[in-house]
């Protein structure tokens, strides 16, 4: 059984500073990286953070999708 998850966080107001998004990049590899936005897309493994602490600490909303298929 494998699983689909796509993880994508937003900034409205204010972008990511430089320290931000060298963070963001330690969470994973596959990140796409934008100072305004952080996507992560997983399908045989999980996110490595903790996405409502990401979402409180660096962003203003979060939008997360999964699908799981046998």
């Amino acid at each position: 059984m494998s699983e689909y998850q796509y993880y994508e966080f937003q900034t409205i107001d204010k972008p990511l500073a430089e320290e931000e998004q060298a963070v963001m990049r330690q969470l994973s590899s596959r990140v796409v990286l934008t100072p305004t936005s952080a996507a992560f897309t997983y399908n045989y493994s999980d996110f490595r953070g903790d996405p409502e602490k990401v979402l409180a600490q660096y962003f203003d909303a979060m939008l997360y999708m999964a699908n799981s298929s046998a």
